[in-house]
């Protein structure tokens, strides 16, 4: 799903937050699994291999807010690493190389590095599991997949000291921006960036177009933005950045 619009004024693109909705699970619509039954070698029932999910936006990263009902699958190679955010059940990994299970509840982020090959065990008391994902533009492109390797998914431990601090780099860099005093600066974007907003507040000004995001929100700086940005005192957030050219990507991505 294409969701940057055009500025007619400007000519300039706007900013994509992911529908508050979608994170509570509306708004979700059936996912083909047929589209990525490449990513997975093993299912553990097929009759429950049932999940919704909505996209809202794909350019350097694919952001999809995805249900699905408890189920488990094996993963030969993870096409690319992704960042997760837990909303809704419990999600258990077992990497094959080590035989060790990692659990993640509700509100744990985690990074799962690409090549890695193991099982997910989807679970979930009250409704279907949730989740954000966040990952390369090229993540459902066969030749985009690595080989397997050793490396393990890791929680991630945000700091809570003032300033930049760079939490993961790969394709992307992860980084935790804590803002004592507020601030204003202008903004302007030569990669796709996402900001998952966690205190405080961030307000965006582009043209005529003004809008502010609480915690909780989950907003995307499309390549070529430019306008500006404020934080309130208090503010934090952790942003992802798409580093060098923009990934390929697949005609219906």
């Amino acid at each position: 799903m294409r969701a940057i619009a055009d500025r007619s004024a400007s000519g300039g693109v706007d900013w994509v937050e992911v529908p508050p909705g979608a994170l509570s699970g509306q708004g979700l619509a059936p996912y083909d699994f047929n589209a990525s039954a490449n990513l997975v070698d093993w299912v553990e029932s097929m009759d429950d291999a049932q999940s919704v999910h909505l996209t809202p936006y794909c350019g350097d990263f694919v952001i999809d807010v995805v249900e699905i009902k408890p189920n488990a699958v094996h993963t030969p190679s993870k096409p690319g690493d992704e960042f997760l955010l837990v909303i809704n059940g419990v999600l258990r990994l077992f990497t094959d190389s080590t035989k060790i299970e990692q659990v993640f509840k509700p509100g744990d982020m985690l990074m799962i590095p690409a090549g890695w090959h193991d099982i997910y065990r989807m679970e979930s008391e009250v409704g279907w599991f949730r989740d954000v994902a966040i990952t390369p533009g090229d993540y459902f492109v066969p030749s985009a997949i690595p080989p397997p390797n050793d490396r393990s998914p890791y929680r991630l431990e945000l700091p809570l000291a003032g300033g930049t601090h760079e939490v993961s780099k790969g394709r992307y860099v992860l980084e935790a921006e804590n803002i004592e005093h507020g601030s204003s600066r202008t903004l302007t974007s030569s990669s796709d960036q996402v900001i998952q907003v966690l205190a405080g507040a961030l307000i965006l000004t582009a043209g005529d177009d003004s809008a502010s995001f609480g915690p909780g929100s989950i907003v995307i700086i499309p390549r070529g933005f430019a306008g500006a940005a404020k934080t309130e005192p208090g503010y934090r957030a952790l942003n992802a950045r798409w580093l060098g050219a923009p990934p390929q990507k697949l005609a219906w991505v």
